[in-house]
């Protein structure tokens, strides 16, 4: 999932560079800042799996998001990036 989830922000680099006109170093730091935040969350995600369950934390936000509510989408799209 992290693998993925690095190369979709690789994909997206240029864009994002050239709509927010930032240099190339600019950019590594856009990089970094989002590794540094993946990798935090993992461990996180990682403890709370083990404390309470990978289904409960990994599984079961992801069935619910397939059932939106008008105006939800935004606060499970961020449930789902911490778990």
């Amino acid at each position: 999932m992290a693998f993925l989830d690095s190369a979709v922000l690789n994909v997206a680099l240029p864009a994002m560079q050239n709509d927010l006109g930032v240099s190339a170093r600019e950019v590594q730091w856009i990089y970094g800042a989002y590794a540094l935040v993946l990798a935090a969350l993992m461990l996180v995600g990682g403890a709370l799996g083990d404390h309470f369950g990978r289904r409960r934390v990994f599984v079961e936000p992801s069935s619910r998001r397939g059932t939106d509510q008008p105006g939800s989408l935004l606060p499970e799209r961020v449930g789902g990036g911490f778990g």
